[in-house]
């Protein structure tokens, strides 16, 4: 796994998370009632980045990040008759 697509995915994550966090805590503010998704708000907005990073191709897919890497490239280790 690269580092580099680590940490991409990580600080989408956590912008997305500031940012849900920033407007749960201005909704907090202006309003006089508490709705009860504002708790939620912050993992919406991490879930939101990472989806919006993945669909542009910015940050690797799931898939990606997890598949293995080989030595030998796509060709099978042994041929079966």
């Amino acid at each position: 796994m690269d580092s580099r697509k680590l940490r991409s995915r990580s600080t989408y994550a956590l912008v997305g998370l500031a940012s849900g966090a920033a407007i749960a805590v201005l909704m907090y503010a202006i309003g006089n009632r508490v709705p009860p998704f504002l708790t939620s708000l912050p993992i919406i907005g991490m879930v939101l980045a990472l989806w919006w990073g993945e669909r542009r191709g910015r940050i690797p897919t799931v898939d990606e990040e997890n598949r293995p890497t080989t030595l030998f490239g796509n060709e099978p280790t042994s041929k079966q008759k």
